[in-house]
């Protein structure tokens, strides 16, 4: 299990963190996975955690009015596992009971809208269930020797449809797309405008490190610094253009500034870590990349 999700995991089972997920993050929750359809929950950046959430729609005990209530799922035989512990709270959480009332109910999952029928689950089946969710979230044991109540365990068996394939984390695409886009406004806003207004003060006067002349080595920093900064930013042909801005740092940290001060180098070769990262990962999937070609381009 990824370091992270260890971490994340051993904090939401001490009381702490139980009080700060039943409390704080469903909340939120509730409002990020309705509008994403669980695409997208506050546990984005937990690689094995992430892909195992749901929007659990169901009609309440009594009201009849559909509640809704964000949860981890744990996939067993086609079915989705669902554990009501309530962190070890002394009382089940209210969807147990709605569950209990009104098994028919309806889940968001990886982006799908599934019609579900519940049922309550012991013996080999409760079993199956517990053991998939404590291999991905061994908080589940702390939380049975918290309370004394047996927790109870469900299987939503989907009516029609199956449980969408884990798709890859989203809080890595959400995190490509930070470093992408604001590297790429950083480099367009704050150097490539600047060196385009040179064009119109005369003579062009500009370094030549590469032996090609001022004026096509500030040609070629403007297509790097803007046209490539801007490509970069939307994640359309993205490998392209961070190669493109890869290239033009290093020539200026270690052509243009390198009989400088370290300093001088430094400032370039920040720019260049987060391009050549690019280069190899692409640009996630919040790319214009992804949307026309559906890949990480």
């Amino acid at each position: 299990m990824p370091l992270y999700d260890k971490m994340l995991g051993a904090f939401a089972a001490t009381p702490v963190g139980a009080k700060l997920v039943l409390n704080v993050t469903t909340p939120i929750d509730k409002a990020l996975m309705r509008w994403s359809k669980a695409r997208f929950n506050l546990s984005a950046g937990a690689e094995e955690i992430a892909g195992q959430n749901i929007l659990l729609m169901a009609k309440g005990a009594k009201s009849g009015v559909e509640r809704e209530a964000p949860l981890l799922f744990f996939e067993v035989d086609g079915c989705l596992g669902l554990i009501a512990s309530r962190a070890g709270h002394p009382k089940n959480p209210a969807w147990y009971y709605n569950l209990k009332a009104h098994p028919d109910c309806r889940v968001y999952v990886r982006g799908a809208e599934l019609a579900c029928t519940a049922r309550l689950v012991d013996g080999d089946d409760r079993a199956k269930v517990w053991a998939a969710a404590t291999r991905i979230y061994p908080g589940y044991d702390d939380y049975a020797r918290r309370t004394d109540r047996d927790i109870p365990v469900f299987l939503l068996t989907p009516k029609s449809g199956e449980i969408p394939p884990v798709p890859s984390p989203f809080g890595r695409d959400l995190g490509l797309f930070a470093l992408r886009a604001g590297t790429g406004a950083m480099m367009l806003f704050g150097h490539g405008l600047g060196k385009f207004a040179k064009l119109g003060d005369g003579p062009i006067q500009w370094a030549d490190p590469i032996g090609i002349g001022p004026a096509a080595s500030l040609y070629l920093a403007l297509f790097a610094e803007v046209v490539c900064s801007a490509l970069l930013a939307l994640g359309l042909v993205t490998r392209f253009a961070a190669l493109n801005l890869l290239i033009t740092m290093l020539v200026a940290a270690l052509i243009v500034h390198g009989d400088d001060p370290w300093k001088k180098q430094e400032f370039a070769l920040m720019y260049a870590l987060p391009f050549f990262a690019l280069m190899l990962t692409g640009p996630g999937r919040i790319s214009l990349d992804h949307l026309f070609w559906g890949r990480r381009r």
